[in-house]
């Protein structure tokens, strides 16, 4: 059986890089060392390998299980220092929005207000008060919105445990609000079980004893340790005390789903058309988007604005609409154009 460091050949860095590869290939992958981390081990195992190089060859079989030991142990001193000291190595989602008092969770469990967090990494965990919200965009594409009282830890790049409260997923969220339109993945793991999507806009509510699933759009699979159900766009399913599973025709738009347009971050309207806007809003409510005819819409689609709008969806229609040429109203989830 070969050791590791017999028969070097001549270029002994390459061979040096791909033992290193090796051994980092076998490492735990949580946590992920930075970047700098990682250039540190590797000096040192460099460093370390070319001292044993010099020496007898005779002592090479013995040496060789000590540098391996030797890396090793560095690289779990480098990841228990990154537990430690609690670096962020994996950002998952960066903040659109937020008001009110934002939590962290510390690492003996302290709660650290953190009303000025821009980034969200993995293993960190968010709690909302009672008159708090936030909104972020999901470094995979995709908006997720954390109602008040909520509780949410990120576990990685398409996954979050919902402990309590409410949450809104839109895998495709409109491009005004600067988040990525491309449709995006994430798993909300809860106590009763995995909740995943097919192209949807859908909220996700905890408590002690039911998980409600509401949709709005798209397709929601729930997989429990009882059953696996879905349920479609306009459908609510509920999951009582881990067993019992219903399905109820709702609205995708009312007060169901009103405090997601507070966490609706602002949208850059600057130079976008009377029709762009008024899709935002749509998109953002759960409301349709109707004209009176073809020629409205087309002149909303050339007509441009101007600013940004800092607002709820609902209250811009208001304050922004006055300024266009054109008139509108609101029956029965539709919003009408004319």
């Amino acid at each position: 059986m070969n050791t590791l460091g017999e028969g070097l050949p001549a270029n002994a860095d390459d061979s040096v890089e791909q033992a290193v590869e090796r051994i980092l290939g076998r490492a735990s992958p949580r946590p992920t060392p930075t970047a700098e981390e990682t250039q540190v081990v590797r000096d040192n195992v460099h460093a370390e390998w070319r001292a044993v190089t010099n020496r007898r060859k005779t002592k090479r079989h013995l040496i060789s299980w000590s540098i391996a030991a030797s890396v090793l142990l560095v690289l779990f001193a480098g990841f228990n220092a990154v537990r430690m000291n609690g670096i962020a190595e994996i950002p998952v989602a960066s903040v659109g929005k937020s008001f009110g008092s934002i939590y962290m969770l510390g690492e003996n469990s302290e709660l650290l207000e953190r009303n000025n967090v821009n980034v969200v990494a993995a293993g960190q965990t968010i709690i909302t008060d009672a008159d708090s919200g936030i909104a972020v965009a999901w470094a995979e594409g995709g908006s997720l919105r954390i109602d008040a009282d909520t509780r949410v830890e990120f576990l990685g790049r398409d996954s979050i445990f919902l402990r309590s409260g409410r949450v809104y997923f839109d895998s495709q969220p409109d491009g005004l609000n600067g988040t990525a339109a491309t449709e995006a993945r994430l798993t909300i793991m809860t106590d009763y079980g995995s909740v995943t999507h097919v192209g949807t806009q859908y909220m996700a509510r905890a408590d002690a004893r039911t998980l409600t699933i509401s949709v709005r759009e798209g397709e929601v699979r729930l997989e429990s340790l009882s059953s696996i159900e879905s349920a479609s766009g306009g459908q609510q399913m509920q999951l009582r005390d881990g067993t019992t599973v219903s399905v109820v025709n709702i609205k995708p738009y009312g007060d169901h789903w009103q405090w997601i347009e507070k966490t609706s971050p602002a949208a850059v309207v600057d130079g976008r058309s009377v029709h762009e806007f008024l899709a935002w809003v749509s998109h953002e409510t759960g409301m349709k988007l109707q004209y009176s005819d073809e020629s409205i819409q087309t002149r909303a689609m050339e007509e441009l604005l101007k600013g940004t709008v800092d607002t709820d969806p609902t209250s811009a229609l208001r304050i922004w609409m006055p300024t266009t040429d054109f008139e509108w109203e609101i029956d029965d989830g539709i919003i009408l154009v004319r």
